[in-house]
This record gives structure tokens, sequence and C-alpha cells, in this order.
């Protein structure tokens, strides 16, 4: 799965684990070998305590495939002090769970990821979330991973801030179609899901709609890219 996909963390908990790399001389990689054998008991017991977040991604599995509730080591995720995007695994597991957030959990943005075309066939990818971390993915295949640091910390709350407004879009699959270019695509992350909005360059005018948005997203990406230079 390439690191474009893993930006948004709507993947569900069988391709997620399926995709994920874990030692094999390690109890995650054996406890996940029981669970695609069906030994769901055996899978969670190695699973269990082993490195969070994919311990209970693992149990969590099991128990659904065992066809019992795993709410509650979801929710431990979902609501946990884990990196976002975990967090946002854990609540796309309780949604197909049909476990719904609260309306005060749904109700902030957890992550923005903007896509501005390069050409027709490239593009920047600029990623933040809320614990502080952010993801750049330019049109001429560099990558820049930044986990949390104080000095980014404002620039990353003053995106989400901008961004929260997106919430109001209705949660929808995420389009997999190439942006066009003159139009960015920004896709807000909740609780509840992906919140894709098509915008029009025009709108990130000084006088457009979301011209606040693109200051603060400029702003994160010139200090992560001035500080990798």
């Amino acid at each position: 799965m390439e690191l474009y996909e893993l930006l948004f963390a709507d993947q569900d908990l069988d391709e997620l684990l399926l995709e994920t790399s874990f030692d094999p001389d390690g109890p995650l990689y054996a406890a996940r070998a029981r669970l695609w054998a069906g030994q769901y008991v055996d899978a969670s017991t190695l699973a269990a305590g082993k490195g969070e977040p994919w311990s209970s991604f693992i149990v969590s599995a099991a128990r659904m495939k065992a066809g019992q509730s795993a709410q509650r080591t979801l929710v431990y995720v979902a609501d946990g002090d884990f990196e976002t995007r975990a967090r946002l695994w854990a609540w796309n597991a309780l949604r197909k769970a049909n476990i719904q957030p609260s309306a005060l959990q749904a109700s902030d943005a957890l992550g923005v990821v903007l896509e501005v075309p390069f050409s027709a066939s490239s593009q920047d990818v600029l990623a933040a979330y809320a614990d502080g971390s952010s993801r750049f993915l330019g049109h001429a295949n560099n990558m820049i991973i930044r986990d949390k640091s104080d000095d980014f910390d404002p620039l990353i709350e003053d995106l989400l801030s901008q961004a929260q407004p997106l919430l109001k879009v209705p949660p929808a699959p995420r389009p997999r179609t190439v942006v066009p270019v003159g139009h960015v695509r920004v896709t807000a992350l909740s609780a509840m899901g992906v919140h894709p909005i098509l915008i029009p360059w025009s709108e990130f005018d000084p006088a457009g709609k979301y011209a606040d948005l693109f200051k603060a997203a400029t702003k994160l990406l010139e200090k992560t890219t001035a500080v990798t230079r």
C-alpha cells in the first residue's frame, strides 16, 4: 500500500493488517498468522499487550471474525492518546460495526489532506494531524515525514482550525480520481470519516472563501520544507 493511501487512514482492519510489516520473529507477526488461519482465540492471546495500537487492532479483528464485539478495545484506541491515524482507523472499524461517534467526538477535525496538482499527472500532497505530525509528498517523488514537534504545533493547530468548517461536508467515500488542474482537493478527517471537497483556485485568493485555509497550509509547508534543506 502506498504512503499516499495511508494519509487518509480510511482502510478497514483486514486491509491495514495485511499491509503492515511486523517483525517475523515477533508476537504480532505470529498473531496475525493465527488470525488469517481462523484461530481467533490464539490470535488474541498472542497479540494482547504486545504493542499498541497493533495489538488492539489484531484483537479487535479476531473478536469480530469470531462474531464477538470489539467495541471496548476499539474505543480504547479511538479515544486514546494514540497517533491520530490509529484513532481514525479505530473509528472506521467502529462505524463498520454500526457504532457511531457522539456529536462531541465527531465535531473535531483530526486531520486534513491537501492535494495540489502540479501537472495533469503529478501533485503535491500535504497532510497534518491533531497529534502534531505531518507528511509531505512532493510531485518530484520527494517525501518528508515529520513527527510531533513543538515548533510545528501552532501551525498544525491553525490549519486544522481552518479545516474545521469542512466537517459540514457529509462524509463520503474517498475520491480516487485525479485532481483536475486549477483545483485543490481538501479532505478533512474526523471520527465520522473523510470529508472531501474540490475547491477551485479562485477560492484561495485573498478574498476567497478558503483564503485563510490555504494561508495556513502554505505556512506549514514552508516551514516543513525549510528545515529539510
